[in-house]
């Protein structure tokens, strides 16, 4: 905790002098130089792409020092479903760029937060509590632990961008070239169906379908398990489910953006924009994912969840503007900024235990060697 904890509250400073427009520098009439932006990704970029150890670290990196060539990877005839995007893209950095794998983490995490923090940074009304819900919600340490599935959804942010101007062909091609990096990228495709405002008629659907889910989990698992084999593939399934449910106090924390949304429809229903209403969909999207897996499947559903959690980092915020007047939104922003870090303090419990990193003299020694 001791290491990610002063890294984290260094960010949200940065991200509140962001927001207030401190320390940057006007290049042209038109662009400014944002310097705690930049300051931002450059330490959530380092800080993510040096660790030596943290979840499946140790797997990607043992998986890229043990990579073929692109040549000899594309001879095995990987199927769609099998990530081959990700594993050639390994193999050519390994093969091609270099074989340094503190490097390849790095040009991963780069890559990663710069496209979540911009895009993050580009749709919130308040960057500050944004930045906060995305690091007490998870995606944070995603970025570090599913490093394959927070790859496709930087990607799908740019997916996202089409899909708020209404480009399906771009916004479809994003969602398959992401599908290709980690399969489950593909149920972003039904964002389109969710473009309506929030908690229409639709919305009400989609629950009843949930509820439908809740109660029929173990045939419909069943089911799609079987289909699985008869295609010759095998699932681990004790790995996938883990015979755990969502922790209850992880789904409250995802139900508030829809709590709020719903308690105050009324007053919100005016002010949704496309972009707005695709975000908060996203958001109840989210949290429905979560709710399936209250009683069992939590590692199956918090990777799908995660997928369109970003809606709820994002709408947060802007719900609070809109049911709070102005003497108080800044407060009620306060309380809920500090209720998130707390969270974010409970979920760090053992951190330092589990990660590991190089300084960043060790990582220049290591391309000189």
């Amino acid at each position: 905790m001791l290491e990610v904890l002063p890294t984290v509250l260094i960010c949200i400073i940065l991200a509140y002098c962001s927001q207030n427009r401190l320390f940057s520098v006007q290049i042209t009439e038109k662009y400014r130089f944002d310097i705690p932006l930049f300051a931002i990704i450059l330490i959530l970029g380092f800080f993510v792409g040096l660790r030596n150890n943290y979840n499946d670290t140790s797997m990607y990196i043992r998986n890229f020092k043990i990579a073929s060539t692109v040549d000899q990877y594309l001879e095995t005839a990987p199927d769609l479903v099998d990530n081959p995007l990700f594993y050639s893209f390994v193999s050519y950095f390994r093969h091609s760029i270099s074989d340094n794998h503190h490097l390849y983490l790095l040009t991963i995490s780069f890559f990663t937060n710069t496209s979540l923090i911009l895009f993050i940074k580009k749709y919130s009304t308040n960057f500050t509590l944004s930045l906060v819900i995305f690091f007490a919600i998870g995606l944070f340490y995603d970025t570090m632990g599913a490093m394959k599935q927070t790859l496709a959804i930087a990607i799908l942010t740019y997916a996202l961008r089409a899909l708020f101007k209404k480009k399906y062909l771009v916004f479809y091609i994003i969602v398959f070239i992401a599908m290709l990096f980690h399969t489950y990228a593909v149920f972003f495709a039904i964002l389109p169906l969710f473009m309506n405002k929030p908690w229409s008629l639709f919305t009400y659907v989609t629950i009843v379908g949930v509820i439908v889910v809740l109660f029929s989990f173990q045939s419909a698992l069943d089911i799609v398990l079987s289909a699985a084999e008869e295609t010759g593939k095998s699932i681990d399934t004790e790995g996938l489910m883990h015979n755990l449910g969502i922790n209850p106090l992880r789904l409250a924390v995802f139900g508030i953006p829809p709590l709020l949304s719903f308690i105050f429809q009324k007053q919100l229903e005016t002010k949704y924009t496309r972009e707005k209403s695709i975000l908060l969909n996203m958001g109840i999207i989210s949290f429905l994912i979560m709710l399936m897996g209250i009683f069992n499947g939590a590692n199956l559903f918090g990777r799908f969840s995660g997928y369109f959690e970003i809606g709820s980092i994002i709408m947060l915020p802007w719900i609070i503007d809109e049911i709070f007047d102005d003497r108080s939104v800044q407060m009620a922003s306060l309380v809920v900024g500090l209720c998130y870090i707390a969270f974010f303090t409970y979920l760090s419990i053992g951190f330092d235990a589990k990660y590991s990193s190089v300084t960043l003299g060790q990582f220049i020694n290591s391309l000189q060697a």
